[in-house]
C-alpha cells in the first residue's frame, strides 16, 4: 500500500462480498515504456514511428488460495484490461505489459493472448486492440465482482 500512497503503482483489490468482503485477489498497475525494437515486427509496424511508446505495467497479481479453481485470475486480468484501456484513453498508452515469474505463468498469460517480447521471453504484452477483443470474447462469462482501488 505504500507504493499506492506514493503514486508509484495503483493497487486494485477483488473483494468477495459473499464472504464479508474477504480479499479474493489483487493486482497492481503502473506506467512503463516499450521500445519498438523489442516487439515482433508485425506488431511494431502497426504503431506510429516513435522512439518508444507508453504502456501500462501489470505488476503483481495474486489470488487467495481459497479461490483456487474459481478462475479469479481471469477476472483480475479482465479488470486490469479495463483499467489499462481507460488509461490509454486518457494518456495514450499502446499495451499492457507483464513480467511472468516462471514458465507456468508465461503459459497462462500466453493462453490469454499475451505475446512475448523479442528479447525477454518472460516479459509479455497485449495491445489495446487485443485487450478489447479479449474482453468482448469473455464478457458473457464474467460476473461483476467488487474491485476497489
Amino acid at each position: 500500500m505504500k507504493d499506492n500512497n506514493r503514486n508509484v503503482s495503483a493497487v486494485y483489490v477483488l473483494l468477495d462480498t459473499d464472504r464479508d468482503r474477504k480479499v479474493a485477489g489483487y493486482f497492481t498497475l503502473s506506467n512503463c515504456r516499450i521500445v519498438p525494437d523489442t516487439l515482433p515486427g508485425s506488431v511494431a509496424k502497426k504503431l506510429n514511428a516513435y522512439p518508444d511508446w507508453g504502456a501500462t505495467k501489470l505488476g503483481r497479481m495474486a489470488r487467495d488460495d481459497f479461490y483456487g479453481g474459481y478462475d479469479i485470475g481471469t477476472v483480475l486480468v479482465a479488470r486490469a484490461f479495463r483499467v489499462a484501456l481507460r488509461v490509454a484513453e486518457l494518456s495514450g498508452t499502446v499495451a499492457l505489459v507483464v513480467d511472468a515469474k516462471n514458465d507456468r505463468l508465461v503459459a497462462w498469460y500466453r493462453g490469454r493472448g499475451f505475446i512475448p517480447f523479442l528479447n525477454a521471453t518472460r516479459t509479455l504484452f497485449m495491445t489495446n486492440a487485443n485487450m478489447h477483443a479479449y474482453l468482448e470474447a469473455i464478457e458473457s462469462q464474467l460476473t461483476a465482482p467488487s474491485i476497489d482501488k
